[in-house]
């Protein structure tokens, strides 16, 4: 099954796609591979979470945050979320990471660009985008919660910050 949700997710990380992030785990058929307890509440036909679900997906997890809710009578929902890649995909994502960015931009300058473009969706050590859901559950506004750099303004940050790391960068190729 797959679900709007996460196709539009995927589509909002083109940033971190360009930089190596492999997104089609996101949308892959969703295997849930563990039970969850969780307790929603119903009212007036919304459905709303009254604590956090955690669900873990393909070897990656998914928490929905106390307080979604979904109006079962139209389909409009709001959801704040966080999808957490695995430890496997998150580090191959690094390492693919560091690859690609060294042949764009060259091995020096690849490191900070690096850090630059996932400091904001690391959390310990793995792929951790937190992300809103909004609108029509079937046809759903989906945002990442935090900022993601562009590709061109990672590398336009870094070299401010080391000048001379574009020079090294090129000699480096």
């Amino acid at each position: 099954m797959s679900l709007p949700i996460a196709s539009r997710l995927a589509s909002a990380l083109d940033q971190l796609e360009e930089a190596g992030l492999d997104i089609s785990v996101i949308e892959e058929i969703l295997v849930v591979n563990e039970d969850s307890r969780f307790r929603l509440g119903l009212r007036n036909y919304i459905l709303r979470a009254v604590e956090p679900l955690p669900v873990i997906i393909n070897g990656s997890r998914l928490v929905i945050d106390e307080g979604a809710w979904l109006n079962t009578a139209n389909n409009a929902h709001l959801i704040n979320a966080s999808f957490t890649f695995s430890e496997k995909i998150s580090n191959s994502t690094f390492t693919r990471a560091n690859t690609v960015l060294s042949e764009i931009v060259g091995k020096s300058v690849a490191g900070p660009v690096a850090e630059l473009l996932f400091t904001p969706v690391t959390k310990e050590g793995r792929i951790h985008i937190p992300f809103v859901s909004s609108g029509d559950f079937n046809r759903p506004k989906v945002r990442a919660s935090v900022a993601l750099r562009d590709l061109a303004d990672a590398v336009k940050e870094s070299l401010k910050k080391d000048p001379l790391s574009l020079l090294k960068g090129l000699l480096d190729r």
